[in-house]
């Protein structure tokens, strides 16, 4: 069938496939298979689904088409991810199932398995060298046909495996199978041992856990669950198990590295199972990189680890791995004693940073060196624990200073080791060797000057002489002896360059004495010593009183500096706090700065699939309308053929064409071809017909004459033989009759004394059944009586809590359906309280400014007040008429109350205000401007003179607000007043000019002819006389009583 044809059902496809594979088409399968797993028609999973999968990679496997493999799971992973997980996890086993067995049926026939090892590469399995040494090696044929025959099975094997492990990645309902695809990876390479592909396995799945770290999605793994932590760390141990067996190290110790970093990640620590056998495993892989020191220390955490949390650890087990740990630390390197100056030289910072890491894999803080651990065991009491023999070791190497029986001891103490048969304890017998060697040439040292070269052989009898002069160099060399070898007199030096100092403090191991360049550097320290001692022997009182003054001192001191310590400590930690939370801002500014980079990375990623999403659904657009248009030409096609065949002759025409011979013709094609088919068929038919017909005529004629006297001959010689055999027949027939019936009759009579017999088995037998029947029914019924009951039981039971558990459902959802709606108006309330509070704190706000800009207004008008009594002449010839204490007259203020005029300082005031507030501004200018109004008539009053005829006799005031005014604004024009007398200069007591008639007043010029109050502390009485006179002579220029809409009230 062609791939563009498309089938309504999914199951007609797979017919087709297994029509195809039966006539050995499996190519022409696979690729209708092919067409419905791509297909969209067929998104929706059902069991017929994995039948055609199944079938799909069955082929697959058979062609040895893996990428082909690889697209149809990725598709049926679409379809199947969210429906049945299950189905798609039974067919990735399946697909490397039979993968793996076809990898070993290639092996069995292989006569040659091991020469797939010399393939480097799977995925390049022929390099250049390898056709050269092909062409020129004498191979036989059938080693190369077997390789050829193995190794592309092998490479079919691994890359069906890549390909599952990419196809299971980054998801937490595959991440089951994903490990353990992964750890069957694992003994594929071991199996095969294929070693460039575990090196690849390996960065792969280092890839896979980088990248689930760095992209978290809703569906990927998380890393800090423990369950996933425990199938990870699982694999990885797989992992290093591997690398172990295959002797890869750099491997094992990456693998190392990921299980700590793994370890790292998770919430709870992991189970000390696997603890366990991590620091088992580490201890192995540090011994194999030649680093006892760690392997000790591995050895150390894995025994702690044990006596803590194996609960069945016997006597036996903890003094088999307590010696190993303590030879195992006895068999660590002594490190040479230096100052601190010296190790700080020596150790570069790339080796300190190294040891550092070993460490941490330990999970220590610091490096751990020999002494420490020596510590660490007797502070455990593991040396106490170990096996005698390993005790005395330790007593020789660490405690006794024996140096001429050192070797031979330590030789026995060796082979009773050996002879108790621990396998594990005899891999640290040859660095022993070397430390008793080491120890043996210290002690030595302290004892001896010189020694002949000989007797120095014969105390250490490991080694031969070669071996030893090779330690003597590397001890001097290390600076760990001060040594020579004299090769004319054959003799060994100690001690000769005392201008050397190999070590500081206290010398490591047994001792006995110094050495004397030591000695020599601690000379000037003894000799100090010496001297204090001697002056406290010469003058005791002295000592005494001077101890006792610098004690006295020391506590002065302490109770003076108690205070600023403590102060100083304080100021410290607030310093720390303030550090503290520093580094806690900013790691979270940093957290904050990565989340927001790992977003913009995912938007950045989400866009560009988002694009190829977009390409690919128009892509898959076109080819659908292509496939669309292709199929309604077919269908068109097929409805004609099928309406064709309905006919007899249609039938007749199409019996010989097959399907994609009929899609590729038109009507008129067919029915031409056919007619000729058929008409050339006829004629020779009837060609065939006729000759055939000749030839039967011919041969049968000739045949009836010839047999017809041989059968007449032999029906005469027959005929009396005939009748003989039927004659002998037939007397036999008739004894065997006879016999038979006699033999009847027999049985008969014989079966008829025991019917009796029968019926009574027979009724005893069917009593019992009936018995047995209606006992079983009985039972049952009760049975059944008692299970009604206990299901009617449980069903009231359950639709009581059904009941219960609706009720507390719908009284939770009133509960919080109520907290909500408290909430929401609580929020409300709030919100209108913090609208109002911003409100009022604008309105001050603007009262504020308000009050700024008449105290402004009012300290120019007294610069001009103060320019214009410069010039008094003004006074002296202002026209009577123009003053405003003429009768018909007004104030400026009220003239521009009365005329709506309005300065353009107090104009524009509000205009550029929401046209909501400004009503509420208009409010608070009039109030402020009635409050300058009224101020300006207070002290306008306060100087004019007092009259019996025009006053009464208690003092009153000149208001300019109506009657009816508020006594609330009354008083805010007071509080007001009164702060405007406080905050402004007084100026000189000279008369405001009059305005001129032209113009109307501004709101800062006060009228004509108005004095300033007397100041309080007493001013110019001269100026006060001046007032009275001037009001005695002009008694027309006080205001009226009512000319002018003026009215008095009382203060």
């Amino acid at each position: 069938m062609p791939p563009h044809m498309n089938y309504q059902k999914p199951e007609t496809a797979l017919k087709r496939a297994e029509e195809f594979v039966s006539v050995g088409k499996k190519l022409d399968a696979l690729n209708t298979l092919s067409e419905v797993i791509k297909s969209k028609r067929h998104r929706n999973w059902s069991k017929v689904h994995e039948d055609i999968i199944t079938k799909y990679l069955e082929l697959c496997v058979d062609l040895r088409k893996s990428y082909t493999a690889k697209e149809g799971l990725y598709q049926y992973r679409n379809i199947c991810l969210q429906v049945n997980i299950r189905s798609l996890e039974d067919v990735v086993r399946s697909y490397l199932r039979q993968a793996e067995d076809r990898a070993n049926e290639a092996r069995k026939s292989s006569h040659d398995a091991v020469g797939l090892t010399q393939v480097d590469d799977l995925e390049n399995p022929d390099t250049p060298e390898s056709l050269l040494l092909k062409a020129v090696s004498g191979e036989s044929t059938q080693d190369r046909a077997d390789r050829e025959l193995l190794t592309p099975w092998v490479k079919f094997l691994w890359e069906s495996y890549r390909q599952c492990l990419d196809l299971l990645k980054n998801n937490q309902k595959l991440e089951r199978i994903y490990q353990d695809v992964a750890q069957e990876a694992f003994s594929f390479c071991l199996k095969y041992a294929r070693k460039t592909e575990f090196r690849k396995l390996c960065e792969t799945l280092r890839t896979h856990t980088q990248n689930a770290q760095k992209h978290q999605s809703a569906q990927g793994i998380n890393l800090s669950s423990p369950e996933t932590q425990a199938l990870h760390l699982e694999t990885r141990l797989k992992q290093l198990d591997s690398a172990i067996s295959m002797e890869l190290w750099q491997e094992a110790y990456k693998a190392v590295e990921d299980i700590h970093n793994l370890m790292g990640l998770g919430k709870k620590g992991p189970k000390p199972q696997l603890m366990a056998n991590y620091y088992h495993k580490l201890a192995l892989v540090f011994w194999k990189a030649e680093n006892p020191l760690f392997h000790a220390a591995a050895l150390f955490r894995l025994f702690i680890l044990s006596r803590e949390q194996k609960k069945n650890f016997s006597a036996e087990d903890n003094q088999r791995l307590a010696s190993r740990v303590l030879l195992a630390t006895l068999s660590a390197p002594i490190p040479p004693l230096r100052g601190q100056v010296d190790r700080v030289l020596e150790l570069d910072e790339q080796a300190a940073e190294k040891q550092q890491q070993l460490a941490t894999l330990l999970g220590l803080t610091t490096p751990p060196t020999r002494l420490s651990l020596l510590k660490d065991l007797e502070k455990h009491g593991i040396i106490a624990n170990v096996l005698p023999e390993v005790q005395e070791l330790y007593r020789l190497l660490e405690v006794k200073f024996i140096p001429l029986t050192l070797c031979r001891n330590v030789s026995t103490v060796l082979e009773a080791l050996k002879e108790r048969g621990y396998s594990e304890l005899q891999d640290y017998f040859h660095a022993l060797h070397r430390i008793t060697i080491m120890r043996v040439l210290k002690q030595v040292s302290q004892c001896y000057e010189s020694i002949s070269f000989a007797r120095l052989a014969e105390l250490i009898p490991y080694v031969d002489r070669m071996t030893l002069e090779r330690f003597i160099v590397e001890a001097a060399k290390s600076n760990d002896l001060q040594v020579r070898i004299n090769h004319r007199h054959g003799c060994v030096l100690f001690g000769s360059d005392l201008s050397q100092v190999q070590r500081e403090g206290v010398p490591e191991g047994p001792a006995l004495q110094l050495m004397p360049s030591e000695r020599i550097r601690t000379q000037l320290v003894n000799m100090a010593n010496a001297i204090h001692n001697s002056i406290e022997a010469i003058q005791p009182e002295t000592q005494r009183e001077s101890r006792i003054n610098l004690r006295d001192e020391v506590v002065q001191n302490c109770r003076r500096m108690a205070r600023k310590d403590h102060i100083r400590i304080l100021e410290r930690q607030k310093m720390i706090e303030k550090l503290r939370e520093e580094i806690d801002r900013f790691n979270e500014i940093k957290a904050a700065e990565e989340e927001e980079r790992v977003a913009e990375q995912q938007r950045v990623v989400d866009e560009a699939e988002k694009v190829r999403l977009d390409g690919e659904r128009k892509e898959m657009d076109r080819r659908r309308l292509e496939e669309d248009e292709e199929r309604q030409k077919t269908e068109l096609k097929k409805r004609k053929i099928e309406k064709l065949m309905e006919s007899y002759l249609g039938a007749e025409i199409l019996a010989g064409i097959n399907e994609e011979e009929l899609l590729s013709m038109d009507t008129e094609q067919i029915v031409t071809k056919r007619r000729l088919e058929l008409e050339k068929e006829r004629q020779d038919k009837d060609e065939k017909l006729r000759g055939t017909e000749k030839k039967i005529d011919y041969f049968a004629r000739a045949c009836r004459l010839e047999e017809i006297p041989l059968l007449k001959t032999w029906y005469e010689e027959e005929l009396p033989k005939d009748r003989e055999r039927w004659e002998i027949q037939e007397e036999e027939r008739i004894a065997e009759a006879i016999r038979t019936h006699e033999q009847q009759v027999k049985n008969r009579d014989r079966m008829k004394r025991m019917l009796s017999e029968r019926d009574k088995y027979v009724k005893i037998l069917m009593k019992g059944r009936d018995e047995a029947f209606k006992k079983r029914l009985e039972e049952y019924e009760e049975r059944l009586a008692d299970e009604r009951e206990k299901k009617l039981e449980e069903r009231k039971q359950q639709r009581k809590s059904d009941r219960q558990r609706e009720w507390e459902e719908e009284k939770r959802r009133k509960e919080e359906e109520e907290k909500t709606r408290r909430e929401e108006a609580r929020n409300a309330k709030e919100r209108d309280q913090r609208a109002a509070a911003d409100r009022i704190a604008a309105m001050q706000a603007q009262r504020d400014k308000e009050i700024e800009e008449k105290q402004q207004l009012k300290r120019d008008a007294g610069s001009a007040r103060a320019t214009r009594d410069d010039e008094p002449s003004r006074q002296s010839v202002r026209p009577k008429e123009s003053s405003w204490r003429q009768p018909g007259s007004q104030p400026a203020s009220l003239a521009t109350e009365s005329t709506g005029y309005k300065p353009p300082a107090m104009r524009d005031r509000g205009a550029d205000l929401p046209r909501s507030e400004r009503s509420d501004w208009s409010e608070r200018s009039d109030r402020v401007e009635r409050s300058e109004r009224t101020d300006r008539s207070e002290r306008s009053d306060s100087n004019f003179p007092k009259r019996t005829g025009d006053f009464e006799s208690k003092p009153e005031t000149v208001s300019w607000r109506k009657s009816g005014a508020p006594t609330a604004k009354k008083e805010f024009g007071d509080r007001e007043r009164d702060h405007d007398r406080d905050s402004e200069p007084q100026p000189r007591s000279e008369p405001f000019s009059r305005p001129s008639a032209d113009r109307p007043p501004a709101a800062t010029e006060r009228p004509a002819g108005l004095w300033r109050p007397k100041p309080r502390d007493g001013g110019d009485d001269r100026r006060d006389d001046r007032r009275d006179d001037r009001r005695e002579s002009s008694p027309a220029t006080a205001p009226p009583a009512a000319a002018g809409g003026w009215r008095t009230r009382k203060p």
